[in-house]
C-alpha cells in the first residue's frame, strides 16, 4: 500500500510540542534547588573547613620551619590568623643567659637584622569566620577566653600544641565542635550536639 505525500511528511502536533515542553519545564524547575544548592555558601560547613585547615596549617608550618606557630582568633573582626610565634628574647639580666654572636641584632636603618630574619621565617595565613556564625566557646588550656579578644593556641615543633576546643553554631541544632589533641596537634570535629553539649570539654 502507498502512503501518499501528506501521510509520509508527517510532524509533530501542536499538542505534542506542547506536552514536551511542559514535561521539560517540570525536570528543569525539579532541578533548580539541587543545583543552585551546590553553589549557594553554607556558613557552618565554610567555617568548619577554615578552621580546620588553618589548624592543620598552622601544625605544618611550626613543623617544616623548627619554629612555634600561633592560631589566633579575633573575636573583634572574626579573623584567624596563623602566624609565627613571636621569639622570646633573652633576659639581659639573667646571669645564665648566655649570649652569642647568632643572637646579636645589628640594626641598619633602625631595621633590625634579626626583625628582617624573624619575618623570613614563616608565612602569616587568614581566614574568616562567617558573620552569621555564633561562638558559644574557646577553651585553651582549660581556659575559657570565649570573651577574650584574641585566643592563642600554640603549636610547637615537636608536632605538639595547646589543648583548643572550639564549639560554634548558626540556627538551632547547627553546631560544631572542634578539638585539638595537645599530644599531637591534630584536630577532629563533631556535628552531634547531643554528644559535646553536656559533656567536659
Amino acid at each position: 500500500m502507498r502512503l501518499n505525500n501528506s501521510q509520509s511528511n508527517r510532524g509533530f502536533t501542536m499538542v505534542e510540542v506542547m506536552v514536551v515542553l511542559g514535561i521539560a519545564a517540570m525536570l528543569v524547575t525539579m532541578a533548580i534547588p539541587f543545583v543552585g544548592g551546590l553553589f549557594n555558601e553554607n556558613p557552618i560547613r565554610d567555617t568548619t573547613k577554615e578552621v580546620m585547615s588553618l589548624l592543620e596549617q598552622a601544625r605544618a608550618q611550626s613543623i617544616l620551619t623548627g619554629k612555634p606557630y600561633e592560631f589566633v582568633i579575633s573575636r573583634q573582626d572574626y579573623k584567624i590568623i596563623v602566624r609565627p610565634a613571636p621569639e622570646q628574647k633573652p633576659n639581659p639580666l639573667d646571669p645564665n643567659a648566655i649570649a652569642s654572636f647568632d643572637d646579636a641584632s645589628i640594626s641598619i636603618d633602625g631595621v633590625s637584622d634579626t626583625d628582617s630574619t624573624s619575618k623570613k621565617a614563616g608565612k602569616t595565613l587568614e581566614g574568616d569566620i562567617h558573620p552569621e556564625i555564633t561562638i558559644e566557646l574557646i577553651d585553651v588550656n582549660y581556659v575559657d577566653m570565649t570573651e577574650f579578644e584574641q585566643a592563642i593556641v600554640n603549636f610547637r615543633p615537636n608536632g605538639t600544641s595547646d589543648k583548643f576546643t572550639f564549639v560554634f553554631q548558626r540556627g538551632p541544632g547547627e553546631y560544631r565542635l572542634i578539638r585539638l589533641d595537645m599530644m599531637t596537634a591534630l584536630a577532629n570535629f563533631e556535628t552531634d550536639p547531643q554528644k559535646f553539649l553536656d559533656t567536659q570539654y
